[in-house]
């Protein structure tokens, strides 16, 4: 739901809070509201993205930089994080991706600007 943002006051989506009992949009929400612990791997004091195996938190840049599973990309043959998956299920990284929608995009740009 559009609305002001009670910490932010700008015009955004915004959600009503329940442990405020105002309505802040997400941003303000991660920053100001949601509770934060210290990660386990890093140090700092963040939202807690995950838990390690004796149930510390994890924040979310540590999960998807030492956590998160790595598979081998079907594209470069390097273990790497998982950014989408080919039509047999292998594993594509995010540089491959990126390479791969960046060649598509403008294979098609070329083909407009011949039909045009």
């Amino acid at each position: 739901m559009n609305g002001i943002c009670f910490i932010c006051d700008k015009e955004k989506t915004v959600r009503k809070n329940r442990k405020i009992g105002e309505s802040i949009c997400s941003a303000c929400y991660r920053r100001e509201v949601k509770s934060k612990e210290m990660c386990t791997l890093c140090q700092f004091e963040k939202p807690a993205y995950g838990r390690d195996d004796e149930g510390g938190a994890i924040c979310r840049a540590c999960y998807q930089r030492e956590v998160k599973p790595k598979e081998l990309c079907t594209l470069c043959q390097f273990l790497k994080r998982v950014a989408a998956r080919n039509e047999q299920d292998g594993a594509i990284c995010f540089a491959c991706y990126r390479r791969d929608r960046r060649a598509k995009l403008k294979a098609e740009a070329l083909q407009a600007s011949r039909s045009n």
